[in-house]
């Protein structure tokens, strides 16, 4: 099936961390054809990192 519209990522996994430097938040997203793992520190982005899927099953 053929589909031209934007997939919206879905949130897998959200987690609020505390540590020495402030408050964390850690997001792993989900698409059909990539992952994308994103560290946010207070109101800045840290890293965000995508990793497409591979779909060999």
């Amino acid at each position: 099936m053929e589909d031209d519209e934007v997939e919206i990522p879905t949130i897998v996994y959200s987690k609020a961390l505390l540590d020495q430097e402030g408050f964390l938040q850690w997001f792993v997203f989900r698409s059909s054809n990539m992952v994308s793992y994103i560290l946010v520190r207070g109101n800045s982005l840290v890293t965000i990192e995508m990793i497409l899927a591979k779909n060999h099953h």
